[in-house]
C-alpha cells in the first residue's frame, strides 16, 4: 500500500521520527503543516497530499486520531477512520462520525480488504 503523511507538525519533525524508527522509507509522501494554508480541519492537507501521489481523494483512507483528523478526511471525501489512541477522545471521535472507529493500527489490515463504495456521503 501506499502511505502518505499529513500532519499539523513541520516536515522535518516528522521526517526525524520516520527516521529515529526505521520507517522513512516505508512512506511515499511526507506533507506538513507549514506546506499547505488551511489546518485540519479543512480538507486542503490531504487534497494536496492525494494530487502529488496521483490519486482521487475517493481512494484514499485516512486514519487520524483527533476530530480535526476525522473531520478534514470526512470535508476531503477520504474514507475517515479515526484511530483511538487515547480513551479519553472516544466520545469526542464518536461525535464526528467517522467512518470506522478503531483501537488497534492492526485492524486496518481489515479495512484495507474492504470493498468500499467510497464517497463524500458515505457514513
Amino acid at each position: 500500500y501506499r502511505i502518505g503523511i499529513v500532519s499539523t507538525k513541520y516536515r522535518d519533525v516528522v521526517e526525524l521520527g520516520l527516521n529515529v524508527c526505521g520507517m522513512r522509507d516505508d512512506v511515499e509522501l511526507v506533507l506538513g503543516g507549514n506546506e499547505y494554508d488551511k489546518p485540519k480541519p479543512d480538507k486542503q492537507g490531504i487534497i494536496r497530499a492525494c494530487q502529488l501521489m496521483n490519486v482521487s481523494h475517493d481512494d484514499c483512507i485516512y486514519v487520524g486520531d483527533t476530530h480535526t483528523d476525522v473531520l478534514a478526511a470526512i470535508h476531503a471525501g477520504a474514507y475517515a477512520v479515526a484511530y483511538m489512541s487515547n480513551p479519553k477522545r472516544e466520545e469526542e471521535l464518536k461525535k464526528v462520525k467517522p467512518n470506522r472507529l478503531i483501537t488497534d493500527l492492526a485492524e486496518l489490515d481489515d479495512i484495507l480488504k474492504e470493498d468500499h463504495a467510497w464517497s463524500y456521503n458515505m457514513r
